[in-house]
């Protein structure tokens, strides 16, 4: 989920000029010079829907991919000065344009319900604030992971059988 998200907005962020940073917050490291966008992930909420794929065989052994869908609420941080207002409302636009939805496409995921948008500063010390714009979403995507089920090929028993052995018709 982390890297289709990251893929996804740093795509975005392409479209909104040169020299874009994307980090994740709650990293241990100084802030990137602006602009920047930082992504958090509020809330993942796992549905009971899983797909099993048929066994394929493999060499020794099979396959089986199990896949589900997930849904999460992001925030997007953007930091841009006073115009984080206008970035923020040009983002939100941009990943809803005909483009960033084959994008979408491409690497399964979508941008759900558009939960929040607005200008939201941050305190910085006790008296300085610097603009920041804030865009929540649901964030739907697909996780998949294969697994190896090795076979039993023979089965070799041994040994004395002194009863007899009755069969129900």
């Amino acid at each position: 989920m982390i890297t289709k998200l990251h893929q996804l907005i740093q795509e975005a962020s392409t479209r909104l000029g040169e020299g874009w940073v994307v980090i994740f917050v709650n990293q241990n490291m100084p802030r990137p010079a602006k602009p920047y966008i930082s992504i958090n992930v509020l809330t993942v909420n796992v549905p009971d829907h899983v797909i099993y794929s048929d066994l394929s065989p493999a060499a020794d052994s099979f396959e089986q991919t199990i896949s589900a869908w997930r849904v999460a609420d992001v925030e997007l941080q953007i930091y841009n000065g006073i115009n984080s207002l206008d970035t923020v409302n040009t983002l939100a636009l941009v990943l809803q344009s005909r483009s960033m939805i084959e994008f979408q496409q491409t690497i399964d995921v979508a941008v759900g319900e558009r939960l929040f948008i607005g200008y939201v500063p941050e305190l910085l010390g006790l008296s300085q604030y610097e603009g920041r714009g804030i865009y929540q979403f649901r964030f739907l995507y697909t996780e998949e992971y294969t697994e190896q089920i090795y076979n039993i090929e023979t089965v070799v028993l041994s040994g004395d059988c002194n009863e007899t052995i009755t069969t129900n018709p």
